[in-house]
């Protein structure tokens, strides 16, 4: 991917990478350019390294002024949303079809979705009460069975990684 994002001529500011669920064969790929988000799927498999690129997401910065006015300094919401920034490593973005949601960005069902697999419910929580911890795991035997023909190398035509 790196050849890749060379020829691009882009140049990831940070980026993680970790298997997907249950193998070693698919991984997630998840990395920082320009204040976005971006993920991928790579497969690892025998003969050749293969990829499929996801959807990005805008990556949610705690010291930008929305935030601030939206969780001001020593509240509750404002300690319950840094904590989260901390144990996520600051991965964050909006989920992207749950309003009111920040999640974490790392995990997700299927390593080339930018949906999270959990986050934080903040929209409408008043600065002075707790945030509500959320999973999202969607129709886990429909995902869990696209997972596995991506660990097959059944999914699609996938592109080579150069």
């Amino acid at each position: 991917m790196q050849a890749e994002w060379q020829r691009a001529g882009l140049e990831p500011e940070r980026m993680a990478v970790r298997p997907s669920f249950g193998n070693i064969v698919v991984w997630r790929a998840v990395w920082e350019t320009d204040g976005e988000l971006h993920c991928a799927m790579v497969r690892a498999g025998f003969d050749e390294v293969t990829h499929e690129p996801g959807p990005s997401a805008k990556a949610i910065r705690l010291d930008h002024p929305e935030w601030q006015t939206l969780a001001p300094e020593g509240s509750v919401l404002r300690r319950d949303l840094q904590r989260f920034a901390h144990f996520s490593d600051d991965w964050l973005i909006l989920h992207p079809t749950e309003a009111g949601v920040m999640g974490d960005a790392r995990y997700a069902m299927l390593p080339n979705e930018m949906a999270p697999l959990w986050g934080i419910r903040f929209e409408g929580v008043p600065a002075d009460q707790h945030v509500s911890f959320e999973m999202f795991r969607g129709n886990p035997k429909e995902r869990l069975g696209v997972l596995g023909a991506m660990i097959r190398g059944t999914y699609g035509d996938l592109p080579a990684v150069p």
